[in-house]
């Protein structure tokens, strides 16, 4: 993980919060903020996925 990544502050969204009072503007972010977290997110399970199979793998062959 990088030190950028953990030292970053949090956003003011919340997941399931109330996007009324939102400008325009607010909302094309917030879309933008969803997009980066969904690749994040995305990354991170590939990880997870790839050492399992490796785990699995290496399991296998004992």
């Amino acid at each position: 993980m990088d030190e950028n990544e953990v030292n970053t502050p949090k956003n003011i969204f919340e997941i399931g919060a109330n996007l009324d009072a939102l400008s325009v503007d607010e909302l094309i972010n917030y879309i933008s903020i969803l997009e980066n977290e969904i690749i994040r997110v995305n990354s991170i399970k590939l990880e997870k996925s790839k050492a399992l199979e490796d785990a699995k793998n290496y399991f296998k062959r004992e």
